[in-house]
C-alpha cells in the first residue's frame, strides 16, 4: 500500500515536472515562479522516487538483482533521477523509457510471483533506465570537468 502511494506521488511530480520543462522559461518575476516550481518538483520527484527505491528495496522486489542488490538499487536510483531530470529540459522522447519504469514498478510492487518468474518486459527497463542513466550520468560529469580544466585554464592566463 505505501508503495502505491509513494507511485502516484512520483508520477505527480514526473507529471508537473514534465509539464513545466514543456514550456518555454518565462522571464522578469514569471520566471522566478518557474525556478521556484521547478525546485519544487525536482525535490519532490527526487525523494518520493528515492522512498520508492528504498521502500521496493525493503519489501524484496529486486530479489532477482543477484549481487549487490542494495547498492545496484542506489546506483540505479541515482542513474533514473539525473537521466529524469537532465532528459525532460533536453529531450522529451524518453518519456517512453520513464512510463515503461513506473509501469515495471507497479508490477514489481503488486505482485506475488517470485523473483525466477519475472519476464523480460519488467527486466528490460530497469536495465536500460540504468545504462542510460549512467551514461547522460558521465556525459554531465564530463561536461562539468571540461568546463572546470576550461576556467582553470583561463584563469592561468590571466
Amino acid at each position: 500500500m505505501f508503495g502505491n502511494i509513494l507511485l502516484v506521488l512520483s508520477l505527480i511530480c514526473y507529471g508537473l515536472l514534465a509539464n513545466l520543462l514543456s514550456k518555454p522559461r518565462p522571464s522578469g518575476d514569471y520566471g522566478v515562479g518557474y525556478s521556484y516550481a521547478y525546485l519544487y518538483y525536482g525535490v519532490g520527484f527526487v525523494f518520493f522516487t528515492g522512498l520508492l527505491a528504498w521502500n521496493m528495496n525493503a519489501n524484496h522486489c529486486f530479489d532477482w538483482v543477484l549481487r549487490y542488490r542494495s547498492g545496484l538499487v542506489f546506483l540505479g536510483w541515482i542513474a533514473f533521477v539525473t537521466m529524469t531530470l537532465w532528459s525532460l529540459e533536453y529531450h522529451m522522447a524518453f518519456i517512453i523509457l520513464h512510463l515503461l519504469v513506473f509501469g515495471s514498478c507497479l508490477y514489481l510492487i503488486n505482485v506475488e510471483q517470485s523473483a525466477e518468474v519475472l519476464t523480460l518486459w519488467v527486466k528490460i527497463p530497469f536495465y536500460a533506465s540504468l545504462l542510460i542513466g549512467l551514461v547522460i550520468l558521465g556525459a554531465f560529469g564530463k561536461t562539468r570537468a571540461m568546463k572546470a580544466i576550461e576556467k582553470i585554464q583561463l584563469n592561468s592566463r590571466s
